[in-house]
């Protein structure tokens, strides 16, 4: 008897959406992962905001999403350590150009680019911008 292999089976990603029109298409990348059996957080730029509701995430992934650096109860200020230890990997969706040059500058400041740069998991860029 043949036995598929799933490879994202319990799997535990990070799910980065930026600022972009594109945004809206990670709610098909999650309906795929979570089918797939894999555990999705999802991370929100403030940009991100602006396209899709923190709800929509929410409801599709039965998490909290994650929005701030420095939450309301912060618990040390290491918030963005913990969050990049304890994932498989990272799927930044839709990667714009600004968060793309911000990372390749090392440049971390805000909630997505710290937790990124702090990560020393596998990350996949899923670009999204102007062909032109």
């Amino acid at each position: 008897m043949h036995q598929e292999i799933n490879t994202l089976k319990n799997k535990k990603i990070l799910l980065c959406v930026t600022g972009s029109i594109a945004a809206f298409k990670a709610c098909e990348l999650i309906r795929l992962l979570t089918k797939q059996k894999a555990q999705v957080q999802v991370m929100m730029t403030r940009a991100a905001e602006q396209f899709v509701g923190k709800a929509t995430f929410a409801a599709l992934t039965n998490n909290e999403v994650i929005t701030n650096l420095f939450p309301d109860s912060p618990k040390a200020g290491l918030e963005h350590i913990e969050l990049s230890l304890n994932i498989d990997l990272i799927v930044i969706a839709p990667a714009t150009a600004n968060t793309i040059s911000k990372l390749s500058a090392g440049s971390s400041d805000d909630l997505a680019s710290s937790v990124i740069l702090a990560s020393d998991k596998e990350i996949f860029l899923v670009t999204a911008m102007n062909v032109r």
